[in-house]
């Protein structure tokens, strides 16, 4: 007969709710942390779930532990949940949590944004040497669900009004980089292009090698229209790759109704032709030149609202700043789980005649 092999219990896990920084110089000694993760009170994410349950609690504070008095099922096994922000190391195999105080449920919920605020003072504090790796502190899903990450996208039926922002956003990324060539954000675009929605549409629909190339085609002829320098000889324009980013795809799908498995542009959107300002990265690697275009935005930072990191991102990714002031509608799709986490903002400019570059 075959032994069953027995189970191996988990580790301990360490949970400070102190200091930030006893945690992150515990995860260190296992090497390099450079991501850690946030969830929210009372979170049962698995992934905090995986790393609590079956273990010993041991709780240290000012580097005093003690071990925690839980309840066991009937199987042996600890279970449970933590009340508080919580911050892991996104990392496998480092058994160590951070719990913030003063934010348990029932006072996170009634301020989400001065909890996580609180959170980041704690982790960002002075206290953390200057020579320390540098890491990166982001949202998790559980925590997305109250405040979700921001994108942004310029939309007219006027071609003219989509063109005066885009020749606005060129002019605002000119004048950074006559003040200083290195200013512009790692993640800033290489272009800013302005495209019907159809062409999108037909681009992302593209079941056949033909269709996508006359597709492709066909947006490369505007890419040349408005100036964008993407291919300098016949033959790049042939092997050229064009994709759409995630964001736009999603955005595309959002502005769809959906019938049976078929997506279709709603009867609103068929009403007349819908311009988008997009931008772009291009790529040459091994020879072979890639396009991507996608509409700005990403994940919100800690403390930050959707509206506040729709802004900060397509700054980073355009050197366009806007406000509230543009938005003319506010679309989230409910109907999946993995959209629920991003919201995305319809923008117009309120008066295109008082756009400004820089400090002007």
């Amino acid at each position: 007969p075959t032994k069953n092999k027995p189970t191996r219990k988990p580790n301990p896990i360490r949970i400070y709710t102190n200091d930030f920084w006893e945690m992150y110089t515990k995860c260190q000694e296992s090497g390099t942390v450079a991501r850690y993760r946030v969830h929210r009170p009372l979170c049962d994410c698995n992934k905090i779930q995986n790393r609590i349950n079956g273990a010993k609690r041991i709780f240290i504070d000012n580097n005093q532990s003690r071990e925690e008095n839980v309840v066991q099922d009937d199987d042996g096994e600890i279970s449970g949940t933590l009340d508080g922000l919580i911050v892991h190391p996104d990392t496998k195999g480092i058994p160590c949590i951070y719990l913030c105080s003063n934010t348990q449920q029932s006072t996170f919920m009634e301020d989400p944004r001065s909890g996580e605020l609180q959170l980041k003072k704690e982790v960002f504090s002075s206290k953390l040497p200057q020579e320390s790796p540098s890491f990166k502190i982001s949202c998790a899903a559980c925590l997305l669900e109250l405040e979700p990450n921001g994108f942004a996208c310029v939309v007219s039926s006027s071609p003219e009004l989509v063109d005066i922002v885009r020749d606005w956003g060129r002019k605002c990324v000119d004048r950074k980089r006559q003040q200083n060539a290195a200013s512009l954000h790692a993640d800033h675009g290489d272009f800013l292009l302005r495209l019907p929605r159809t062409a999108l549409v037909k681009l992302k629909q593209s079941k056949t090698r033909a269709a996508w190339k006359d597709t492709r085609d066909e947006i490369l002829a505007f890419m040349a229209e408005q100036d964008v320098p993407v291919y300098e000889n016949e033959q790049v324009s042939t092997d050229l790759e064009l994709k759409l980013g995630h964001h736009i795809e999603s955005l595309l799908q959002l502005t769809s109704t959906k019938k049976g498995n078929e997506s279709k542009d709603s009867e609103d959107a068929l009403k007349e032709e819908l311009h988008w300002l997009v931008y772009g990265y291009q790529d040459t690697k091994d020879g072979k030149t890639s396009v991507e275009l996608d509409i700005p935005g990403g994940k919100r930072h800690l403390g930050e609202t959707s509206l506040e990191a729709a802004i900060r991102e397509t700054e980073e990714e355009t050197s366009m700043v806007w406000d509230e002031r543009w938005i003319v509608q506010v679309l989230q799709d409910q109907r999946k789980q993995s959209e629920k986490i991003n919201r995305y903002y319809i923008l117009s400019p309120p008066d295109p005649g008082e756009l400004l570059v820089g400090d002007d």
